[in-house]
């Protein structure tokens, strides 16, 4: 916007004098009038047209996020904590669909052959109604909607692949990185330009060998380009800032990293960001809050951009990751080990398409 500024006055200065300079010439031609009033008007057309360039070209997502949002932290009301159902197992991968006004998540049974990973159910979850099986044998952990695609990432196969939300037709997005397969891609984020960040870890693996020889945290570019942007113990949540200057990755050895993001996606050197007991799946608000599932502690962590503890809400044991969703983006939907809950926010989620 800076820059525009300076454009647009330095263009404004040599209107004026090209006025200036224009009625001095024209007056002595006797035409000064009506010359001059066509090039004051192709100036001020001139001068406008950057501005209505740049206003089209602020999103409807970046107008709500500046209309919903305060960079102050407005508190989660620990009360509004709701117990949506027990009557499932060990649940995972929470999403919001846009398309279909509608969460989603993932079921995964530990009782059962543990050859290709847990047995894994998608289930959709509607405000207000019960839970509904979706898609029966996902083989899935973490998802993400995207328009009218799901974004699935797949231990039995260990695959990202993409489902249709209406045909329930499958995709593989990737499944191998230099020739070899992953472990158990677990948690997914997504830039803005398309490109996605994803976590493989090993937590369902099984008997499985890991081929890699490593767990790793991958971005994959909208041209389909895969880069390994860091070995971590088992890198588990990610999470990219509402700006996209910061991607955020958490990992078993109780640590939340942060990595500076290029404008193409790309990142820098990995950082330290904060220590958490356990974390699981992250996810963040408009303003940049971390909100954090602390396995070990059963407690939902909130940490503001800077890093300071702002809230701690204790959910259930196991807790394991949350996604923000409904109208206005402020139902945080909760997976654990032990129940699918939901809790009241002040701060909103980030809608996307």
């Amino acid at each position: 916007m800076v820059y525009l500024t300076i454009i647009i006055l330095t263009f404004n200065l040599i209107c004026i004098n090209k006025l200036q300079g224009s009625s001095m010439q024209l007056t002595t031609l006797r035409q000064s009038s009506s010359t001059t009033v066509k090039l004051a008007s192709a100036c001020a057309l001139a001068l406008l047209l950057p501005l209505q360039a740049y206003a089209e070209t602020k999103s409807n997502a970046d107008l709500a996020l500046i209309e919903q949002c305060s960079s102050h932290y407005q508190a989660a009301d620990s009360h509004s904590l709701k117990l949506v159902s027990d009557k499932l197992l060990f649940l995972e991968g929470p999403t919001w669909s846009v398309a279909d006004q509608a969460f989603y998540f993932s079921e995964m049974n530990f009782s059962g052959s543990q050859l290709n990973g847990p047995d894994a159910n998608i289930y959709q979850y509607k405000l207000n109604h019960k839970p509904t099986l979706w898609l029966s044998h996902s083989g899935s952990n973490g998802l993400l909607a995207d328009g009218n695609d799901l974004y699935v990432l797949k231990h039995s196969d260990r695959s990202v692949n993409k489902i249709n939300l209406s045909t329930q037709k499958q995709t593989v997005v990737v499944n191998q990185f230099d020739g070899k397969p992953f472990n158990s891609p677990n948690d997914i984020s997504q830039h803005s330009n398309g490109g996605i960040y994803f976590s493989d870890p090993d937590w369902q693996l099984s008997e499985r060998k890991n081929e890699l020889n490593s767990t790793s945290v991958f971005w994959l570019s909208a041209s389909g380009e895969l880069v390994e942007l860091d070995q971590l113990n088992k890198p588990n949540g990610v999470v990219l800032s509402p700006d996209e200057h910061w991607l955020y990755v958490g990992d078993y050895s109780n640590h939340i990293y942060r990595y500076p993001v290029n404008n193409d996606g790309s990142v820098g050197e990995r950082q330290p960001f904060i220590d958490v007991d356990g974390p699981d799946g992250i996810t963040i608000d408009c303003a940049g809050n971390l909100y954090v599932a602390s396995h070990s502690q059963g407690k939902l962590q909130i940490y503001s951009p800077e890093g300071k503890l702002h809230q701690s809400i204790a959910v259930a044991p196991q807790i394991t990751n949350m996604d923000f969703g409904g109208k206005d983006m402020k139902t945080l939907l909760i997976t654990t080990g032990n129940g699918l809950f939901t809790l009241q926010t002040q701060m909103a989620g980030i809608a996307r398409k």
